[in-house]
């Protein structure tokens, strides 16, 4: 199991690797945008959808304001 894990995956054109650089931006997508409705710079409704895994990774490595 552990050989398939680290095996290099191919599904279409994504890899891996592009999956995982997806998370990452969109994690520090979802942080820019809590952090502008906390400084009152956006109004309204927020992004809908699943928040990616390095989303609460960052999110404990800020200190809370």
């Amino acid at each position: 199991m552990a050989r398939c894990a680290a095996a290099k995956t191919v599904h279409g054109r994504e890899t891996r690797a592009i999956r995982c650089e997806r998370g990452i931006k969109s994690a520090e997508l979802l942080l820019l945008e809590e952090l502008m409705f906390k400084l009152g710079m956006l109004r309204g409704a927020r992004t809908r959808g699943r928040k990616p895994n390095a989303y609460w990774q960052a999110k404990q490595a800020v200190p809370a304001a």
